[in-house]
């Protein structure tokens, strides 16, 4: 029995282009496929860059029903504080509470807190806008920051 032999016979229409030898690429060919994909990975990137892992709270400054100031915390756990970023307003109140097996000493706004076992609380009072960044001193790797509206 002969082999079969089979002719394809491929033409080249617009918004489609083969490579100009076998193997090799053809850089000149659909613009808009390259468009694409460099539009799909930007967009891909920018979508992973909001996936960092930290945590942003926001605070409204007055406690449901009422007037007056309001409490945010944040919690020192795993080597971290969480979450890392908060809002809050002119009167409101930080507390900082250490939920880690060692002991942390946070300094915010250049103010030091003092030294926090586990379990231990600490306040902080918003006293003027602008961002206060925080800091364990223990942990240096250990850091947020604090924006009061």
């Amino acid at each position: 029995m002969a082999p079969t032999e089979y002719h394809v016979v491929v033409r080249r229409s617009a918004g489609f282009s083969l490579p100009a030898e076998p193997g090799g690429v053809d850089m000149h060919g659909n613009k808009a496929i390259r468009l694409a994909v460099v539009v799909m990975l930007l967009v891909a990137l920018a979508a992973l860059s909001g996936c960092n892992g930290a945590k942003t709270s926001t605070n409204s400054g007055a406690p449901a029903g009422g007037t007056g100031s309001a409490t945010v915390v944040i919690v020192m756990k795993d080597m971290a504080f969480t979450p890392a970023k908060a809002t809050v307003k002119i009167g409101d109140t930080v507390v900082f509470e250490n939920q880690d097996s060692v002991e942390h000493r946070v300094n915010i706004g250049g103010q030091d807190l003092g030294q926090q076992a586990k379990g231990a609380k600490i306040e902080w009072k918003a006293a003027a806008q602008g961002t206060a960044g925080f800091i364990c001193t223990i942990h240096p790797e250990m850091t947020g920051e604090v924006l009061v509206q």
